[in-house]
């Protein structure tokens, strides 16, 4: 998304910020009444919905309706707290536990104590491992630590807006976030908000999330993580595939805009994934002067013949990487396609090359380094002609 359009909306939004400053009065009471250190004496009474003498006094109820404007977990059952008093179906009133407590409210008590101090240090693979449910933690994080964690508690909802601004890199849901986080700030009209300003400018600036929107996440933008990206250095030589056509008379009606859109989306989510692996391995190789400048060239200008600018860790020089994305997760098939732009970049380019990324939908998506040499000096015999452009005059 350009920033012409962020600038609308930006001019566009209607921010209610009496409510927000309210908000964040109560919330001021909530870490007075409910500080860190206390988190393990609290009682089953104070901690749970559904008690007459705390109901609206609870530290569940607290987080789910008093502080709703700084972010909504309404929805679900109440077993997301992992215990509270109520009836499920038609059974009596009576204490309900979620499997993972073993009926035992210690085991609760330590487990909000522990994702308290794991989101102070930020520690997000133990976020991750806790066993209270994903939007109960976000509401928990983003009270607690308002200013490193995003009030948006739906995985879904996030990646329906980070696909807003063609993002399509997905890890765990709190590292998610941070994508959205460094969106924020990167504009600067939007650096200097809490991010309670921006969870209400995400809601308020992009439709609804519809069911077909969700469906359409999950079925066109594969999850990519780029820290778990295997590089494979290929020495072995490239033959020519059989190739395979349809039999005469037989019914062939691919819905090509569905083709289209799922071949972009897959695309761009390999891209991104180069994009964020190249800026990792420089930053392990300690060179975060070069991570800084990895640049998505194609994201703003397609007419480069690459798709990522990186480095090479020990000389410095510039690496042009042509990046192509597939679902397939045969390591010894390679597929893709290429414009006459890119292949004159590759002949040209000494410091060009092509990363195929593969096995996209697995939970170790690989990377192969193309052998350029080997590619061009085969190119008429891998290669097949699929599209011809007629390019004539009238005279």
């Amino acid at each position: 998304m350009n920033n012409e359009i962020i600038d609308r909306k930006i001019k566009a939004f209607d921010y209610n910020e009496a409510r927000i400053k309210n908000a964040l009065n109560i919330r001021k009471e909530f870490l007075k009444r409910f500080p860190k250190d206390k988190l393990l004496s609290l009682t089953k009474e104070e901690y749970a919905l559904g008690v007459e003498e705390s109901r609206n006094d609870s530290f569940c109820y607290w987080l789910e309706t008093k502080l709703e404007p700084l972010g909504n977990i309404h929805g679900g059952t109440a077993r997301k707290f992992g215990v509270f008093y109520g009836k499920i179906g038609k059974t009596e009133k009576k204490w309900q536990w979620s499997k993972w407590t073993n009926e035992n409210f210690d085991i609760v008590k330590q487990e909000l104590y522990n994702l308290v101090i794991a989101g102070e240090k930020r520690d997000y693979d133990k976020i991750e491992q806790n066993e209270l449910s994903p939007m109960f933690k976000g509401k928990i994080l983003a009270t607690y630590f308002p200013n490193d964690y995003l009030p948006v508690f739906s995985f879904e909802h996030i990646k329906y807006f980070l696909k807003q601004f063609e993002i399509y890199e997905y890890t765990s849901l709190e590292k998610t976030k941070k994508q959205l986080l460094k969106i924020k700030n990167n504009y600067a009209q939007m650096k200097d908000w809490d991010n309670s300003k921006f969870m209400y400018f995400l809601y308020s600036s992009f439709p609804e999330l519809k069911e077909k929107d969700k469906k359409e996440i999950d079925e066109e933008t594969p999850e990519i993580i780029a820290e778990s990206l295997q590089i494979i250095n290929d020495t072995r030589n490239y033959f020519p595939k059989e190739k395979k056509g349809y039999k005469k008379g037989e019914p062939y009606k691919p819905d090509y805009e569905k083709v289209v859109k799922n071949r972009n989306n897959i695309g761009k989510a390999g891209e991104n994934a180069v994009f964020e692996y190249e800026k990792k391995r420089l930053s392990d190789a300690n060179r975060k002067d070069l991570a800084d400048k990895v640049e998505w060239i194609s994201k703003i200008d397609d007419s480069q013949g690459y798709d990522i600018k990186s480095y090479n860790e020990k000389t410095g020089i510039e690496i042009h990487i042509e990046v192509k994305t597939t679902e397939n997760d045969n390591p010894d098939n390679i597929s893709f396609y290429l414009t006459d732009n890119e292949l004159n970049r590759l002949k040209k380019d000494n410091f060009c090359q092509i990363y195929y990324v593969f096995c996209i939908n697995k939970k170790t998506p690989k990377i192969r380094i193309i052998g350029k040499e080997k590619l061009i000096r085969d190119f008429d015999k891998l290669a097949n002609p699929v599209l011809y452009k007629i390019n004539c005059e009238l005279k």
